[in-house]
């Protein structure tokens, strides 16, 4: 046995070879290939990481860096393309009514245009403004006389101008 826990060196698989498809995974090729290009089987790569899951783990991370490096390439190119069909926007054939090219005109996407300002100014053009609730609509809706009968208990009122408040209505 080797001073690493991976099988001998009379296997195909062993840790300089797990370091090459490390790094063919870091350049940006698809798992399989990345196996296979070190001249060992998919299969037997699979079962020998499946007997290390220490290794297993690292070989999972490799993928995970591997797919965000790619997912940042995608957003970057999905961001130019919505900047340009906002802003530079696109040639549109126009044609008159007997289906005759007639010309050209420029189009602009609204939506684009949004969605870009959404993510620059989320506080302005967001989808809905945060509304924070006061306590007052916390509270249960009461009757005005309750409330107007409960202020006076508070502010000290005898007890009959509480059974009585506009003595004029009388």
């Amino acid at each position: 046995m080797t001073t690493n826990s991976i099988t001998p060196l009379r296997h195909k698989f062993n840790r300089p070879l797990l370091n090459r498809v490390l790094e063919n995974l870091g350049d940006g090729l698809n798992t399989h290939p990345a196996i296979e290009k070190e001249g060992i089987s998919v299969r037997h790569f699979y079962r020998e990481i499946k007997k290390h899951p220490e290794l297993a783990t690292e070989f999972k991370q490799a993928q995970l860096e591997r797919d965000q490096i790619r997912n940042m390439v995608r957003i970057e190119e999905a961001e130019a393309e919505l900047y340009r069909r906002a802003v530079h926007g696109w040639e549109q054939e126009t044609f008159d009514e007997n289906g005759h090219l007639k010309g050209s005109r420029r189009r602009y996407s609204d939506q684009c245009l949004l969605f870009m300002l959404r993510k620059l100014k989320r506080d302005t053009f967001g989808e809905s403004p945060t509304v924070l609730q006061n306590e007052i609509n916390i509270i249960p809706q009461r009757t005005e006389k309750e409330v107007i009968a409960e202020w006076r208990r508070e502010l000290g009122c005898p007890d009959s101008t509480i059974s009585n408040p506009n003595p004029q209505q009388v």
